[in-house]
């Protein structure tokens, strides 16, 4: 799928929903990373917000335990008990809009708001900018993880009782 058919393709997805009717997609940018994903930053101009990250599993890897419809089915039960998680903004279980995403090899995928932030825990543990994050990750982390645990188990229908997650 070449770059305009990708654009045009998340532009009709963005415009199923209620609150980004209007919008267009400036830039896709592919990011590097991820083992069994891949993710692409989405750049957008007038709708509520900026950008969005769009997933789908990478060509040849490992399958899963959780389809990105499931997945987000768990980050939209998160959300509802307070667990700070990016908006699940919409997902597939398969071709995206019925075209092929060559890129992402016909598999689900999952578009969400982007929070942009550090990733590498190297420069997170011991570069000066991150000083300050690091007095407060350890109690946020815990509070969202406090979080994660009171959602119901019947908030994700989608898990197996001998899944990974559970």
């Amino acid at each position: 799928m070449s770059d305009s058919a990708l654009r045009a393709a998340l532009e009709r997805e963005l415009g199923r929903l209620d609150h980004f009717s209007g919008g267009s997609v400036e830039r896709i940018e592919r990011l590097s990373g991820g083992a069994s994903r891949q993710t692409y930053a989405v750049m957008l101009a007038g709708g509520p917000i900026d950008a969005a990250l769009l997933q789908g599993r990478r060509p040849g890897s490992l399958d899963a335990a959780l389809d990105f419809p499931a997945e987000a089915g768990l980050v939209r039960a998160a959300a509802a008990r307070g667990v700070p998680v990016a908006e699940v903004l919409a997902f597939g279980p398969g071709p995206f809009d019925g075209a092929a995403l060559d890129a992402l090899e016909e598999r689900s995928w999952m578009l969400s708001s982007f929070v942009a932030g550090e990733t590498i825990a190297r420069r997170i543990l011991r570069d000066d900018p991150f000083g300050e994050a690091r007095q407060v990750l350890v109690p946020q982390m815990g509070h969202a993880l406090a979080g994660i645990h009171q959602v119901p188990a019947g908030d994700a229908p989608s898990l197996r009782p001998s899944g990974p997650v559970q």
